[in-house]
């Protein structure tokens, strides 16, 4: 994709694939017939980076989430807080929906609070 273009149907797809499975446009592009159209294609490259920053601060989150749950456990916390400590995890989710809509509508806007950390590819 040039400077100013819309990216194709395929980087759009392998860009969406990527926040499901952030290891898929770097495995499949090299090997697909369509890697002469994608490949080096820095709209896909962004997406995976953000797909990427998106596993691991989810990663952290996950163990964070884990000790808290258990220091609650251990503490007695009432079922409510357990209840309110569930609702979380849309975090996490609103950040991959948000990911998902900008490949689907070719933007490379960066992820709120996580998108300025940047993996090269």
């Amino acid at each position: 994709m040039t400077e100013g273009s819309e990216p194709t149907s395929t980087e759009r797809l392998m860009a969406i694939f990527a926040y499901a499975f952030f290891f898929i446009p770097l495995i499949a592009i090299p090997r697909l017939e369509v890697s002469r159209q994608v490949d080096g294609s820095n709209f896909i490259k962004f997406h995976t980076s953000q797909s990427i920053t998106l596993f691991l601060a989810n990663l952290i989150f996950s163990v964070f989430y884990g000790l808290l749950l258990l220091v609650m456990h251990r503490i007695g916390a009432p079922s409510g807080a357990f209840q309110m400590l569930t609702v979380a995890w849309l975090i996490p989710l609103s950040f991959l929906v948000i990911g998902v809509r900008n490949a689907s509508q070719g933007k490379e806007k960066p992820l709120p609070l996580i998108g300025k950390l940047h993996i090269n590819l």
